[in-house]
């Protein structure tokens, strides 16, 4: 397992340098400038500012001053916001971010997994087919279509829940549905068909005969097999909520992550583009890292050699 740990760690260095540099040249490839405004700037003052930032250096050049900083834990400064650096920025709206990121996949994996495991009991039933009808449904409906919803129902009708912004435990809860509904629907339609898989073995039909409860036969001889396809999504879905739901926190007005990544590129604001998409990255690599770990710990039949 250590083994395996160190070269999947030498392989995260190889892909987010990968991920930087095809960023890096992307972001640079959008037309226009991060001092291109509405209203010109005084081509002397551009000059400087392009000069500061290292802008009117060739490309390369940038690209080996960018990937110097970045060794150096430096992410570099905002274009759009002068006083701010991409490092204060991560530091700021990710714990926005991950707050309603942690509800979210808590939400989704509590509720996905207990409906899941229900319908598989139940196989054929009522309790199974409606919900199945309601796992397609919000598979169907994507979150920025669930949002709107949210709002106008609980918040502009029945008055019940603020419509936007952040603050309060109140603020968080719309938010947060509308991202777990879809991954919820995703979770219970995996737990139920690993877990129709996983009953069918002969362990399970001898814990059965031996007159065991079928909750009890669920909990400690099914339900830790079957998880193992929940862990394959779970891990990725936590580095893309964690990091920052672009819509919906444009939609909730949530100071996250999302939004200054979403308003980076209307600014052509290389350096937060670059960053979040960095950041956004080596979370997701260390996620995946996690995910084959808690394979082994699952399944003792798993081993990295």
């Amino acid at each position: 397992m250590g083994r395996f740990i160190v070269r999947r760690l030498a392989l995260m260095v190889i892909a987010l340098w990968v991920v930087v540099t095809v960023t890096f040249f992307l972001a640079h490839m959008i037309p226009g400038g991060p001092f291109d405004r509405e209203k010109p700037v005084p081509e002397a003052i551009k000059k400087n500012l392009e000069e500061k930032y290292h802008l009117n250096e060739p490309m390369w050049k940038q690209y080996i001053l960018y990937l110097n900083d970045i060794i150096h834990g430096d992410l570099g400064p905002s274009f759009k916001y002068p006083d701010r650096t991409v490092n204060d920025i991560i530091k700021e709206s990710f714990p926005v971010s991950a707050q309603l990121g942690f509800w979210a996949v808590l939400i989704a994996t509590f509720v996905g997994i207990s409906l899941g495991s229900i319908s598989a009991l139940h196989q054929g039933g009522l309790i199974d087919s409606f919900s199945m009808f309601f796992a397609i449904l919000f598979i169907s409906l994507p979150s920025f279509v669930i949002a709107p919803i949210f709002q106008y129902i609980f918040g502009v009708k029945l008055h019940w829940l603020p419509v936007a912004n952040w603050g309060s435990w109140e603020h968080m809860i719309l938010p947060a549905l509308s991202l777990a509904l879809g991954p919820t629907a995703v979770i219970a339609r995996l737990t139920r068909a690993s877990m129709l898989e996983v009953l069918s073995n002969d362990y399970v039909k001898a814990a059965k005969a031996r007159g065991l409860s079928g909750l009890r036969v669920l909990i400690v001889y099914a339900l830790k097999n079957a998880l193992i396809p929940v862990v394959t999504y779970l891990f990725p879905l936590i580095a893309a909520i964690f990091t920052g739901s672009f819509v919906v926190e444009k939609i909730f007005n949530i100071p996250g992550l999302g939004r200054y990544y979403v308003t980076s590129i209307y600014n052509r604001d290389y350096t937060v583009i670059l960053g979040v998409t960095v950041f956004y990255a080596a979370f997701l690599i260390l996620m995946n890292l996690l995910a084959d770990i808690t394979y082994a710990l699952l399944d003792p039949r798993i081993r990295y050699e």
